[in-house]
């Protein structure tokens, strides 16, 4: 993929294989959402590239409620987590998440 000249991009590939693409300049805002579906794997399935600019207000709108939504599922989660019997006191200590070195691991806990 080829940034547009000027522009800094960052990507973000999602779970489902779809990519959020963000271009950016002092100047410019681009937001991009890609998805490619093979036809062999589900001929019905839309495949799409589409892109808005959006202004600063725009994306720090964009940014905050995101924030806001990802916020209150970490906290449910975190919640339910706090629930299940590995922080029970008689529950050994080497199981806890903390002390799994994977990263990822952890991470799925939350």
């Amino acid at each position: 993929m080829v940034n547009p000249k000027g522009l800094r991009n960052r990507s973000f590939i999602l779970q489902e294989g779809s990519l959020v693409m963000v271009y950016s300049s002092q100047n410019q805002i681009l937001l991009q959402l890609r998805r490619e579906i093979p036809t062999e794997t589900d001929v019905l399935q839309p495949s799409f590239k589409v892109a808005v600019s959006l202004t600063a207000a725009e994306a720090l709108g964009l940014a905050s409620e995101l924030l806001q939504a990802a916020s209150s599922q970490l906290e449910k989660k975190k919640q339910n987590w706090s629930n299940h019997p590995i922080h029970h006191p008689d529950y050994p200590i080497q199981a806890h998440p903390c002390n799994i070195i994977d990263s990822e691991t952890t991470w799925n806990y939350l």
